[in-house]
């Protein structure tokens, strides 16, 4: 059986030989592939995007023999455990066998000069997608959750362009129109950009649901419990509670189910595609602590996890519409976890705190090594409280360096913030920029992914940057409440200055990088 006539039509391989029906935005984004140097998918959540990218790969190397495929994204879980799972999984499942060789964990090859590989690589480095040139003339690049991947990488994916029939696939939603995705979706020409929001999807299509009628409800009447053509792809029920918990104007709603970007992107203190690849990052890292937790061999060959040492951020309710936060953050790789407690007085918070500092210590043999309090407010009898502990030498924070954290205290750097609050809170958007050396990351919380994407920032008349205050969020955005878990991530971040050592011999932590203020 002849394969060469599936060259030109990728469509028909997809259907004939891999046993797939593409629908119409698939197909659209197949024959761009085929047709269009670059192609870039513009869509909104679960669209069968990691499909479309396996079958891609697929076809460009069952049908060119000597072509090269590389893939990436934005970390090793995404690359691995989703794109080159599916690749194998297709291939198995094929009607035809497409090789002799089968689709390995992230390389395929069939000869040295013909193959397809996947990697990750650090934000910084950009060499990584450097060096891939085939003989034929023929190098594919696909990217996944492209929105997220740093400039230096599309930098060094550029050199595998330079043959004539390569071909380049940029896939993912478009969660910051700041970057390198977000500029080619300005700039490639109409016949090489595809966008599909939710309500262009088959389970939408094939009952008219329209926005309207998740404003409304009137999609469950459309419905009627009849089954969904496609229930694999984004349904209506998914829309409509993004919708509720959202809003239509969170940038997750627009990115997620509009397929537009963010439109408060360039003031948002946060954009979304840093905080998500963040997300991927904790994913990642947890995965690998729960493999470190059921790991028997040495411990020199066990994977990273969460076994470093860890700092404490405390936000401290102002009310009882506020909740306390508890932010840990391991220190070097980012935050671990957020503890919200609502209706607990300052006592019973000191006491969430040490309760925190002897599970890491007892459960995982993990050291604390300071903690920052918020002491605007109630949070002063919190810190007290945790003063007290940390100089009696039966208490398990005992020894642990403490900071007071003061919002409005004036910044460390005053020609470029009007205070320490807008300091800090341009720290956490520092250290989720997508090609710092090592980008944190942050645990999968809504609420901690709206405050950090919804919160603005300007400059004021002396050029100092300036975040948008707790009072002016609420009275903007009501139903969001106050960031509380934002600033708890922020005072967890706050880098420390060497500890003082006092007479007894505690060392106490008096200010963090200036920041913190002092009693």
């Amino acid at each position: 059986m002849s394969l060469v006539r599936y060259r030109k039509n990728n469509v028909a391989f997809c259907r004939d030989l891999l046993g797939i029906e593409p629908w119409s935005f698939q197909r659209r984004v197949l024959e761009s592939v085929r047709d269009e140097r670059e192609t870039l998918a513009v869509t909104c959540h679960s669209v069968g995007k990691t499909l479309l990218a396996a079958c891609v790969v697929l076809w460009w190397i069952s049908m060119f023999p000597g072509s090269i495929a590389i893939t990436t994204s934005t970390t090793l879980r995404q690359v691995r455990d989703l794109l080159w799972k599916e690749i194998r999984a297709r291939w198995k499942a094929a009607r035809v066998r497409l090789s002799e060789v089968e689709p390995g964990v992230m390389r395929w090859e069939l000869a040295p000069d013909w193959f397809a590989e996947g990697f990750t690589a650090p934000p910084y480095d950009d060499t990584r997608g450097q060096g891939y040139h085939s003989r034929v003339g023929r190098v594919l690049v696909v990217v996944e959750e492209a929105a997220g991947v740093s400039s230096a990488m599309y930098t060094a994916l550029s050199s595998a362009m330079a043959q004539e029939d390569s071909r380049s696939l940029y896939i993912g939603n478009p969660t910051w129109a700041g970057g390198e995705y977000g500029r080619k979706a300005r700039d490639l020409p109409a016949s090489s950009v595809h966008r599909v929001n939710a309500f262009e999807t088959p389970n939408f299509t094939a009952f008219g649901i329209t926005l309207d009628d998740i404003r409304s409800g009137a999609w469950e009447t459309k419905t009627a419990g009849r089954p969904l053509p496609m229930p694999y792809l984004v349904s209506p029920r998914w829309v409509a509670d993004a919708y509720r918990d959202w809003g239509e104007n969170d940038p997750r709603f627009r990115s997620r189910v509009l397929s537009l970007f963010p439109s408060d992107d360039e003031s948002a203190l946060v954009p979304l595609a840093w905080a998500e690849a963040a997300v991927e990052r904790w994913h990642e890292i947890e995965a690998e602590h729960l493999e470190c937790l059921a790991h028997k061999g040495p411990a020199h060959t066990r994977p990273r996890g969460w076994f470093v040492p860890h700092a404490l951020g405390v936000d401290v309710a102002r009310d009882g519409a506020d909740q306390s936060v508890i932010a840990a953050r391991a220190l070097g790789i980012g935050i671990r976890s957020l503890t919200k407690i609502r209706g607990t007085e300052t006592m019973g918070l000191a006491a969430e705190v040490i309760d925190t500092v002897r599970t890491l210590r007892t459960d995982e043999g993990v050291k604390v090594s300071s903690i920052a309090v918020d002491v605007v407010g109630l949070g002063a009898g919190t810190y007290d409280r945790l003063a007290e502990e940390a100089h009696a030498r039966t208490s398990p924070i005992h020894g642990v360096a403490l900071g007071e954290a003061q919002g409005g205290a004036g910044a460390n750097a005053p020609t470029d913030f009007a205070n320490s609050r807008c300091e800090m809170l341009w720290a956490v958007r520092e250290a989720l920029r997508p090609d710092a050396k090592n980008p944190i990351a942050i645990p999968p919380d809504d609420r901690l992914i709206a405050q950090m994407t919804s919160i603005r920032w300007d400059l004021d008349g002396r050029g100092r940057r300036v975040v948008e205050s707790k009072k002016d969020f609420r009275a903007r955005l009501p139903k969001m409440g106050s960031p509380d878990e934002l600033d708890a991530v922020a005072y967890a971040l706050a880098e420390d200055l060497p500890a003082r050592e006092t007479d007894d011999g505690i060392a106490t932590l008096r200010s963090i990088v200036g920041v913190l203020g002092r009693r």
